[in-house]
């Protein structure tokens, strides 16, 4: 009916607009990339950790893995507008909706612009700094969803593997993944590989989910049923099934030290629960099995 013309006198207008407001309320949720909320979210997941180490957020180059194919940009341009020199989104998939894609960067403008604290809180940085910060981008182009309006320079998608990634070796002052390495099948090949790609003492800000995630479209689904599976599957229903707690010794391996672990998601496992597991999870401590959600820092040494 939209499409059809539905808004063409003044009681349907004005309909129209009080559906749009109820919808951007109701849309401002961490499950839309696009959101308030979610931009507030992923600053907040990030810096909460950065800022013991890094207390303003200048001339960093920042690579966003697993950026997915909704709003790739949103994230890295967010960081770009508070100091960031250079963004580098990655991800298997192609952009769904490059048009939309785009303007999503100047919607997160405006609300950086309007109301930066519903954002980036107590972050000092005035509406004169983020628009030096984002000189380069055409604003106007943004708006239209025209992708010459990006500062290619400064911001990028690349459509590639965390296997074999195109930056040089440490050019990345910080790598940021949002529940990514629990879907990577190799994960201590692409650990190996973010070493690479990490200068000495850059940082790479982890959030991962080591639950089944069948339980997110089955409520009957025990967050750790898919312990209980034998097969030779490197992924089980998407996931590699590799415990949280096991990412500190990856990194470790690997040259990296961990700053902070923090879950933030337990269960209670039972012996008679792990019992029910397969090897090696039968032989892991209560506790490390509980720890679902985890949020990891660490750095490069």
């Amino acid at each position: 009916r939209i499409r059809n013309g539905a808004f063409n006198g003044e009681s349907a207008i004005l309909l129209g607009c009080q559906i749009h407001s109820a919808l951007r309320i109701a849309l401002d949720i961490h499950s839309n990339r696009m959101s308030r909320k979610r931009y507030a979210d992923m600053f907040g997941m990030v810096y909460a950790w950065w800022k013991s180490v890094r207390p303003r957020i200048e001339n960093e180059t920042i690579v966003d893995l697993g950026c997915g194919s909704i709003n790739p940009y949103g994230v890295l341009f967010l960081f770009l507008m508070l100091g960031a020199r250079r963004g580098i989104a990655i991800d298997l998939d192609e952009i769904q909706e490059v048009q939309q894609a785009v303007q999503a960067l100047a919607d997160c403008a405006a609300m950086m612009l309007i109301d930066p604290k519903g954002i980036v809180g107590d972050y000092s940085i005035s509406r004169k700094q983020v628009l030096q910060n984002i000189a380069s981008f055409d604003l106007g182009r943004l708006l239209t969803g025209d992708p010459s309006g990006i500062d290619g320079d400064r911001l990028c998608f690349r459509r590639e593997s965390v296997f074999s990634l195109s930056l040089t070796d440490g050019e990345a002052d910080l790598v940021i993944s949002n529940t990514f390495l629990e879907h990577v099948p190799r994960v201590e090949e692409a650990v190996v590989e973010l070493a690479r790609v990490t200068r000495k003492g850059g940082f790479g800000a982890h959030l991962i989910d080591g639950a089944d995630h069948r339980r997110y479209w089955d409520s009957n689904c025990h967050a750790l049923k898919f312990l209980e599976e034998s097969t030779s599957e490197t992924l089980m229903h998407g996931s590699n099934r590799v415990r949280p707690r096991e990412f500190i010794t990856l990194f470790e391996r690997h040259g990296f030290d961990i700053v902070e672990y923090i879950p933030f998601e337990r269960i209670d496992v039972s012996p008679e629960l792990r019992n029910q597991f397969i090897e090696p999870f039968r032989s892991m401590p209560l506790d490390s099995l509980g720890e679902i959600g985890t949020r990891l820092l660490v750095r490069k040494l």
